[in-house]
């Protein structure tokens, strides 16, 4: 029996309905304590579903799960003997070993680190890809992936940036990389600490979302005006003085206004300021580690006793519940192919989220489990909500469910490492002894797939001109696929029959039989042509359709 379902309005109460503008019922059903955290996220779907009288898809067979779950957690296709070995196993619960074995991989957490270094630091320009590796940018990340730590660990030390010890070296460069520019990188924490874009309240309380505040962008400034980015002998650090950085800010009706330690979430800093005209003194008495006149290369980064970056870290990552809301609606829209708030740097009162009760539990249920990032994606992935057909049902009356329902699975175009290293083992390439693939570094490969698919988390997917003339014209993947030693276009060629070469080419790529009309197409294309010829184009169509490029 379906638990009772209420209108309630802001204050708790049964809030009037209005036939103009009827509000969304919520879901007053709650989890118990001791069920499986997996079967309360399909609870509140299903409940919500019942709401919006729609059917969700039937559960996805185990090839395509295969495939949808290594492109989600380790960044590739699977190869055609890991999808026939999990085919084939008829042990209960190997969808949940899969999903715990791609956890444990070192391929998971190179994954985490490609996705999270284009959230956190967006792609990089020539200028710094470079230097990213070079300053363990890339180790810290994949490290902290790696031994799973809590995510609310990992961001106050990006806004800390002191490293204490050789792991947590390259958190410094989440700062660094942004040159000294205390804008640039509230705007870049303001998503991770609290969901939200605040670009827009630069210049005065944003004029849509009303309670972001132009006091807020400004008092994450704040945060940063006292750091300077210095070389040390251990490496890059930022610098923080115990003094100065007292600004204003001007609103749309030019009054000048003081910016204060005060940010979206309600927490505020006290600091005296100075008097007008009162001119502050700097001494050793006011740091942790001070700093030292003079020194081109200081031995250490100067640390007040007071700092405004721990202060913001604390602000952050303690009894925050906005950190936790944001991760778990960043790591949903990473599985399903959009956010409970999309898109998903956008958590403001004019995007309400489409499963509010379930944002609230996920959000909650992520701070009590100690902020365990593998945690949920392992719960994300255990639901049956993520296991479902991309095929749409039709309810009564021919009633499709709509993407944020969540009732089938969603398109998810791959990203620029998704596509590079699926396309590798899809056409059979592998590194010779001087570590190229096709007559190219492994790194131009990469660089050449990440010019053109720099898009991660897309608030609308669309192709652009110069997508689709690199897969049809590109003499990159033209080498990648032509017919060499050992790869898939030889192997197609060498095969005695073209049913067979067809059968083979759908397992490899899409990881599916052909059905009985694309058996019978693909042969006839094929018969027509030479073996080399016909298997190299017949690779190419399939590399360059949707079906590849797109995790569903």
């Amino acid at each position: 029996e379906l638990p009772v379902v209420k209108a309630l309005g802001s204050s708790g109460e049964e809030a009037p309905v209005s036939p103009a503008a009827p509000p969304k019922p919520r879901i007053t059903w709650k989890p118990s304590e001791t069920m499986a955290p997996e079967k309360a996220i399909d609870r509140f779907l299903e409940l919500a579903w019942k709401l919006d009288e729609v059917k969700p898809a039937i559960v996805t067979d185990d090839a395509a799960f295969a495939r949808r779950l290594h492109l989600d957690l380790i960044g590739r296709i699977p190869t055609a003997q890991e999808v026939a070995a999990f085919v084939k196993d008829r042990i209960r619960d190997k969808r949940t070993r899969l999903i715990n074995s791609l956890l444990a991989s070192d391929d998971y957490a190179r994954h985490m680190r490609e996705v999270f270094d284009v959230v956190l630091m967006n792609r990089p320009s020539p200028k710094w890809a470079e230097r990213r590796a070079n300053e363990k940018w890339f180790t810290y990340l994949e490290d902290a992936f790696r031994r799973n730590r809590p995510w609310n660990e990992v961001v106050r030390e990006l806004i800390v940036a002191r490293p204490q010890g050789t792991n947590d070296r390259g958190a410094v460069w989440f700062l660094y990389e942004r040159e000294n520019n205390p804008q640039f990188i509230a705007e870049a924490l303001a998503p991770v600490a609290f969901g939200l874009q605040i670009k827009c309240a630069q210049c005065h309380d944003h004029m849509v979302a009303r309670e972001i505040k132009q006091a807020h962008y400004w008092g994450m400034v704040a945060a940063f005006n006292r750091s300077k980015n210095v070389d040390t002998p251990s490496g890059p650090a930022l610098t923080e003085s115990a003094i100065g950085g007292f600004v204003s800010f001007a609103n749309l009706k030019k009054e000048s206004q003081q910016a204060h330690l005060t940010f979206f979430n309600g927490r505020k800093i006290d600091e005296a300021w100075p008097k007008e005209n009162e001119k502050e003194n700097d001494s050793p008495e006011l740091y942790v580690v001070p700093p030292v006149a003079g020194e081109k290369k200081p031995k250490l980064a100067a640390i007040p006793k007071f700092s405004r970056r721990a202060a913001l870290a604390d602000a952050v990552t303690r009894d925050n519940p906005l950190l936790a809301r944001a991760m778990v609606n960043r790591v949903w829209a990473m599985l399903f192919g959009r956010g409970i708030v999309h898109p998903v740097d956008l958590m403001d009162s004019k995007h309400p989220p489409s499963h509010p009760e379930l944002l609230d539990w996920l959000a909650k249920d992520f701070e009590r489990n100690g902020y365990d990032v593998k945690r949920l994606v392992r719960m994300l992935c255990s639901t049956r909500a993520y296991q479902l057909e991309a095929k749409p049902v039709e309810a009564k009356k021919g009633k499709i469910a709509l993407p944020d329902a969540f009732a089938r699975a969603l398109d998810k175009p791959l990203s620029a490492e998704q596509l590079f290293r699926s396309l590798l083992i899809a056409s059979g390439n592998h590194a010779d002894k001087d570590g190229r693939i096709a007559g190219r570094t492994e790194k131009e490969l990469r660089q050449a797939f990440v010019k053109q698919f720099p898009d991660l988390f897309p608030a609308e997917y669309n192709a652009t001109l110069q997508q689709a003339m690199f897969f049809s014209n590109s003499p990159l993947l033209d080498e990648l696929i032509a017919p060499r030693a050992g790869n898939v276009s030889a192997r197609l060629a060498a095969m005695p029959n073209n049913k067979t070469r067809v059968r083979e080419a759908f397992s490899l790529i899409f990881a599916r039989e052909p059905s009985p009309d694309e058996l019978r197409q693909c042969v006839g294309f094929l018969e027509a042509r030479s073996p080399e010829a016909g298997a190299k184009q017949m690779l190419w169509a399939m590399l360059s359709s949707a079906e590849f490029q797109v995790n569903h």
